[in-house]
């Protein structure tokens, strides 16, 4: 993880964020991360992709909750959870929860 805190970027944010918790050893977690590369291009000005490593930030997935990894949660620019999906997935669920909340513009 960077410098800066995921509350820290909650702070500061104007858009929303995904946030992937994860982990170094985590095969599925490593398996989804070039579908979030990927897909971080197409929702660029719509969503920031984060990655929080629980073994380098175990508060931060205490505070959030996080009991399995990967788990994603989509949090708004106020800091409050819209979703979160939990274990492997697909680019088109990520999508399907996105698109709940919002429009991609193409």
């Amino acid at each position: 993880m960077s410098e800066m805190s995921l509350s820290d970027l909650i702070k500061l944010t104007e858009i929303p964020l995904l946030v992937r918790f994860t982990a170094v050893w985590c095969a599925p977690c490593r398996a989804m991360k070039p579908v979030l590369q990927d897909m971080a291009g197409d929702w660029d000005g719509d969503v920031d992709f984060w990655e929080v490593d629980v073994d380098e930030d175990p508060d931060t997935a205490v505070s959030w909750s996080i009991r399995s990894i990967p788990t994603l949660v989509l949090i708004d620019e106020n800091g409050d959870e819209l979703g979160r999906l939990i274990g492997l997935q697909t680019r088109k669920s990520i999508e399907d929860m996105l698109l709940l909340h919002f429009e991609e513009e193409e």
